[in-house]
């Protein structure tokens, strides 16, 4: 536990204190090997981004070494109900690992400005321990050209049905910005994408985002690097990378942007060239 506290405490980029109470209750409501092994992913963690106000944080590792037998793309590993003894207002958090690793803690309100003591409840949903394969590549049987063009580039694990052209066209009046027209092809056939090291979001699921005094629509993720993006008031289309390191590229396309990103993440996470 006092390693534990060292690593929480000592971080170039600092936890909440929330987001520190979220982590030791989960770790010590783990059995001995999974609490071990999350603490040292926690140790190796070296970025923490902070999304929708700070109730999505993402979190970008140096290292692979420490894989959880539990490969799932994306799982649950934990539901907290935290009681805000100054205030008496709960706030509720899940703790989600994706393919092995310490990924993510998403929050259901604001968590930035509440503070210690609290009083929580944990339930552990998953053991980390457990043998899970990585989820094997699936699309639907029915595809048209354009999801067989994803498809071939970038081995979908995931497809989604799409939403009604009405709902589409609904959510897209809400978005000041050109999306680009690859994602706008995709979305008609199917809402959103995950792909090994990447999830590209549904229409629903797209929120702004403000870096470096600029604002973007987020419209995909990159598990470990950084997110894809269209500026706000955008006309072009382009879709600009900004990394969890706080570097910046710019794409003619979401596939480009995809491609050379994910290219650069490692091998085995776009399809051949």
């Amino acid at each position: 536990m006092v390693r534990f506290l060292r690593t929480l405490f000592t971080r170039k980029e600092e936890w909440t204190a929330l987001e520190q109470h979220v982590l030791l209750q989960v770790q010590s409501h783990l059995q001995p090997a999974a609490a071990k092994l999350f603490l040292e992913q926690i140790e190796e963690v070296d970025i923490i981004r902070r999304y929708a106000g700070g109730k999505e944080i993402i979190a970008a590792r140096r290292g692979k070494r420490l894989q959880a037998p539990n490969k799932a793309l994306e799982l649950k590993l934990a539901i907290l109900k935290i009681q805000i003894l100054k205030t008496g207002k709960t706030i509720n958090a899940e703790v989600f690992l994706g393919t092995g690793f310490f990924g993510s803690i998403e929050f259901d309100r604001d968590p930035q400005s509440h503070t210690p003591p609290f009083l929580t409840d944990v339930k552990i949903c998953a053991d980390p321990l457990e043998e899970v394969a990585v989820e094997s590549p699936h699309v639907p049987e029915a595809q048209t050209v354009e999801l067989k063009n994803w498809a071939a580039d970038f081995h979908p694990i995931r497809t989604y049905k799409p939403l009604p052209a009405d709902s589409r066209a609904k959510l897209l009046r809400s978005i000041d910005a050109k999306l680009p027209d690859d994602y706008l092809a995709l979305l008609e056939q199917s809402d959103g994408l995950v792909i090994e090291g990447c999830s590209v979001m549904g229409l629903s699921e797209v929120y702004e985002h403000t870096e470096e005094m600029m604002n973007y629509y987020l419209i995909a993720e990159l598990h470990d690097t950084g997110m894809l993006a269209i500026e706000k008031s955008g006309r072009n289309g382009e879709v600009t990378y900004l990394a969890y390191d706080r570097g910046k590229s710019v794409f003619p396309s979401l596939r480009e942007a995809m491609a050379a990103t994910l290219r650069s993440a490692g091998p085995n996470r776009v399809g051949s060239d």
